[in-house]
């Protein structure tokens, strides 16, 4: 009888002919490469073998930063391979340097893991969130290569997934050594897909351990282009429509308000059209990486890599993805900033910081354009409010920080690390 991994084998490889007939036109020589396993490392790999810590996408990598920082300052940055699934991932990977080598994921065929396994010599593999590839796992299983989950959270409909494919998945998951949850819910959904109580620890959520630049808020601004009174408003992370929110809302406060809206989209590939909403309505805007100083009405982010400095800079923020129903962004963001910000009322992506925050009256939750106007009103009126309010968040943030740390601890006691 054949398999559904040799099903799913066969499939991929008919997927991967496919595209070599008939590449993409974008796709760059050295994605192929590392898509193939073909990563060359630029330093030796070390004789006991490396720490292979994986995160799918850009926000997982940035993520991953702080647990990764402690794991180069532990055991050496020779000893770490980072790998991500997407192409913005793995430059942000590169271009942190925290890691010595780094790679996108090879493509989920033994000819393409195989060769990458044998030159990593891996160790321990740690995966972040959920990454569930079966051939991947069927790999690490194979060669007695222990595989944790780190920062785990897992949905609902990747539940029913997993059930509905389970003898695809079966062998890679019983092989997954333990499974570190960031909250309760992800622990129950854990063990709906076999795992025993013995093999999920809660750890906590990675995404509450952030780094802040080590640059004080006047040099920001003034690196930024912000003049010295100008009120900042950072929208981080915003969708197709926030943006024309977040304008009608400030066309009447503009008049009698020395203040710059910086937007900030959450996907590059949308900023020639935020560009063309703000010259539709005949808005001074400018480009970030235009360097324009001063900035004009509208400061447009059009490069990857600092949200978090803008929310530093700024006066108030928005967090964006909630004025839609696109689940929300990270709230710990700006909290961590240390400043006042709104969001819209769907956060369905982050309902323990949203209770959090919520019951510290830590921020504050807008639904449309009139309760933005009466929002910034009041932030007008009454600055010091929203300032100790930034204050009851900062102080959230800090009480659900340290999932790194604890994920170390752990990894430590199951002797799963360096000695």
């Amino acid at each position: 009888m054949i398999s559904a991994l040799s099903v799913y084998r066969g499939l991929l490889r008919a997927i991967v002919h496919g595209l070599e007939s008939f590449p993409p036109k974008r796709i760059e020589h050295e994605e192929i490469e590392l898509r193939k396993g073909l990563y060359q490392p630029e330093r030796p790999i070390p004789s006991s073998g490396t720490i292979w810590v994986h995160g799918a996408s850009l926000g997982e990598v940035i993520t991953l930063r702080p647990f990764l920082r402690r794991l180069s300052g532990l055991f050496g940055s020779g000893r770490l391979l980072c790998t991500t699934t997407t192409l913005d991932g793995y430059r942000r990977a590169v271009a942190d340097r925290i890691c010595d080598h780094a790679s996108l994921l090879p493509i989920d065929l033994p000819e393409f893991l195989n060769p990458f396994f044998d030159s990593m010599r891996p160790k321990v593999i740690l995966i972040s969130e959920t990454e569930i590839w079966p051939v991947w796992l069927s790999v690490a299983a194979e060669r007695n290569i222990p595989v944790i989950i780190i920062n785990a959270r897992i949905n609902e409909p990747t539940v029913r997934l997993v059930k509905l494919l389970w003898p695809l998945f079966q062998q890679g998951i019983r092989g997954i050594r333990a499974v570190f949850a960031q909250e309760r819910a992800y622990e129950r959904r854990y063990r709906a897909l076999g795992f025993s109580a013995g093999q999920i620890s809660v750890s906590g959520a990675f995404k509450y351990d952030l780094e802040l630049p080590e640059v004080q808020t006047e040099q920001l601004r003034e690196e930024y282009g912000f003049p010295p009174g100008r009120i900042i408003i950072t929208a981080g992370s915003t969708h197709d429509g926030e943006e024309g929110i977040l304008l009608d809302a400030l066309e009447p406060v503009w008049a009698n308000a020395n203040a710059t809206l910086v937007l900030a989209p959450r996907h590059m590939n949308r900023v020639g059209d935020v560009e063309n909403l703000l010259q539709q309505r005949h808005l001074d805007y400018s480009r970030l990486t235009a360097h324009r100083k001063p900035v004009g009405r509208v400061l447009l982010v059009d490069t990857l890599g600092e949200l978090q400095k803008l929310y530093m800079a700024a006066d108030l923020a928005f967090v964006g993805g909630s004025l839609i129903p696109r689940g929300g962004h990270n709230l710990m963001e700006p909290a961590a900033a240390g400043v006042p910000f709104f969001t819209g009322p769907h956060l369905d992506n982050f309902p323990s910081e949203k209770a959090a925050l919520a019951g510290e009256n830590g921020m504050r939750i807008v639904t449309d354009v009139a309760s933005i106007r009466e929002l910034l009103r009041s932030f007008f009126a009454d600055r010091p409010a929203f300032a100790a309010m930034a204050q009851r968040a900062r102080a959230v943030q800090h009480r659900m920080a340290g999932a790194g740390d604890r994920t170390i601890e752990l990894l430590s006691t199951m002797r799963l690390l360096p000695n």
